[in-house]
C-alpha cells in the first residue's frame, strides 16, 4: 500500500532530475538487451554446462503494479474500510456492495474513529470532510489507523453499548468484542482490528474462516511480466540477454507469485524480512527470486506501522544495497517514501548502475526528486501515464517477444528435450 504520497514537489520543473517517456524506456532497456555475439548453447562435447548468464536488471514493484486488482490508499479509505468494519444487513465482501453504501459506512467509520480519538488524545486524529466524514487526506489516514492505539480505544467500549450493527467483521475479533473479557484482551484488539483489515484487502472472504486463497484476478501488468519471464527462463525463443531475475516488491499480495506459476515458474521466495535478507541467496543467480520487503500476507507478518518499517530498513539497508548495487534497477508503482528500498537505492551512489524510476504522474513528486539528491545522480523519471504499468509490461514483452492477441499469456512452452 505504498501510493501513500500524492503530492508534486513545486519546484520539479527546476530539478535536474532527467525525464523520459515510457516508450523511451522501453528502446533504452531492448538496446541493452541485444546480444553483441551469439549465446553459447550446451553441447555433448563441452566438458561442464553453460554457465547461466546474468539479468541486465532488477525490477522493484509496488503497489501501483497491481493496480486495477488490488485497492489504491484512497478506495481503502474512503471505501473498503466501511465495508470491513460494518456487517450491516448483507453479507459478502466489500466488492459485493454499491459504492454509495461503502462510502456512506467508511465515512461513520472515520467519525467514530475521531470519537476515539478525542477519548484517548482529546483532539481529531484524522481531518475529514464535513459533508461525508471521509478523510481529506486519505495517505495520513492511513499512517494512523495503522498506529493501532486508537483503533484499540474504538473497541474498549462495552459491547452492550455498541450498537448491533457495527460489529467488527475479522472473526477473532468479533469473539472478543463478543464475550472476550480476559485481562489485557482488549489491548491486542486495535491490532488485530488493522491487521485484518490487511487479510480483508488481499484475500477477499477469509474473514468467514474458510481460509486463504489470496487474490487470482491478474492484471496485464503481471500476465506480461509473467510472459516475459516464462520466455526468458525456457531460453530457446528468447534471443536477448536476460532481462530480470531478482524482483523487490513492497506489496503483502500473491500476484506475482500466482502470474508466474501459471506459466509453469515456480520462484524463489523470501518473505521474512524481520530475519534478515540472505545476500548469498543472490550469489548464484538461476532462479525467478521474489523478495517481499515488508513482509507477505501468507506469512502475517506484514509491516504497516512507521516503527516496523523503519526496524526493517535498519535492518536489511545493508544487504539490499549490496544487492540492488549490481546492476541497473527498474522501479514501477511506488511512491518514493522512506523505506528499506528507497534508502537502498539512495545508499547505493550513482555508480555505473542507472536507476529508472516509472510512474503514472507527469512530474516526479518530493520523495522522488529527494532520493535522487541523495542518490547524486544516475537516476530517471519515467513517466507512464494512464497506461501505467500494464502498458509499460505489455509494451516491453511486445518488444522482446513479439505481440500477443489480447495481452493474453501464452502457455508454458515444453521443457522436454527437443
Amino acid at each position: 500500500m505504498d501510493d501513500r504520497l500524492d503530492r508534486h514537489a513545486p519546484a520539479a520543473a527546476l530539478s535536474d532530475l532527467p525525464r523520459l517517456g515510457a516508450s523511451g524506456l522501453v528502446d533504452q532497456v531492448v538496446a541493452s538487451l541485444r546480444r553483441s555475439e551469439p549465446r553459447a548453447h550446451y553441447h555433448v562435447a563441452r566438458p561442464t554446462l553453460v554457465p547461466v548468464e546474468p539479468a541486465a536488471y532488477t525490477l522493484v514493484v509496488g503497489a501501483g503494479f497491481s493496480a486495477g486488482v488490488v485497492p489504491m490508499v484512497r478506495e481503502l479509505m474512503q471505501q473498503t474500510i466501511g465495508g470491513y468494519y460494518f456487517v450491516g444487513d448483507m453479507e459478502g465482501t466489500a466488492s459485493d456492495r454499491s459504492p454509495s453504501w461503502l462510502r456512506r459506512r467508511s465515512g461513520e467509520f472515520w467519525r467514530e474513529f475521531n470519537a476515539a480519538a478525542h477519548r484517548l488524545h482529546g483532539c481529531d486524529a484524522v481531518a475529514l470532510r464535513s459533508r461525508d466524514g471521509q478523510p481529506l487526506d486519505c495517505a495520513a489516514a492511513y499512517r494512523t489507523l495503522f498506529q493501532f492505539d486508537i483503533a484499540t480505544e474504538m473497541f474498549r467500549t462495552r459491547p452492550e453499548d455498541r450498537p448491533q450493527r457495527r460489529r467488527p467483521r475479522h472473526g477473532s475479533l468479533r469473539a472478543a468484542v463478543d464475550g472476550g473479557d480476559s485481562p489485557g484482551a482488549d489491548a491486542e484488539l486495535g491490532r488485530d482490528f488493522v491487521q485484518g483489515f490487511l487479510e480483508y484487502i488481499v484475500a477477499p472472504g477469509i474473514e468467514h474462516g474458510s481460509g486463504f486463497t489470496g487474490r487470482t484476478k491478474l492484471n496485464p501488468a503481471h500476465r506480461e511480466l509473467a510472459r516475459l519471464l516464462e520466455a526468458q527462463q525456457d531460453g530457446r525463443a528468447f534471443r536477448c540477454r536476460p532481462f530480470c531475475r531478482n524482483i523487490f516488491t513492497t506489496n503483502f499480495d500473491t500476484l506475482l507469485q500466482v502470474a508466474l506459476q501459471q506459466v509453469g515458474i515456480v520462484p524463489c521466495v523470501t518473505d521474512r524480512p524481520e530475519r534478515g535478507i540472505d545476500t548469498t541467496l543472490f550469489e548464484r543467480e538461476a532462479a525467478i527470486h521474489l523478495v517481499y520487503t515488508h513482509g507477505s500476507i501468507l506469512r502475517r507478518n506484514p509491516a504497516s506501522t512507521a516503527r516496523e518499517l523503519a526496524g526493517l530498513a535498519d535492518a536489511n539497508l545493508a544487504a539490499l544495497a549490496q544487492v540492488l548495487g549490481e546492476r541497473d534497477a527498474i522501479v514501477v508503482g511506488h511512491s518514493g517514501w522512506h523505506d528499506s528500498l528507497t534508502r537502498a537505492l539512495a545508499a547505493c551512489g550513482p555508480g555505473r548502475h542507472h536507476l529508472w524510476w516509472c510512474d503514472t504522474r507527469p512530474e516526479p513528486n518530493v520523495d522522488v526528486l529527494r532520493l535522487h539528491a541523495e542518490r547524486g545522480g544516475a537516476m530517471t523519471y519515467v513517466a507512464l501515464g494512464d497506461a501505467g504499468a500494464d502498458g509499460l509490461m505489455r509494451a516491453l514483452s511486445d518488444a522482446l517477444l513479439g505481440p500477443t492477441l489480447a495481452g493474453t499469456v501464452k502457455a508454458p512452452a515444453s521443457r522436454s528435450p527437443a
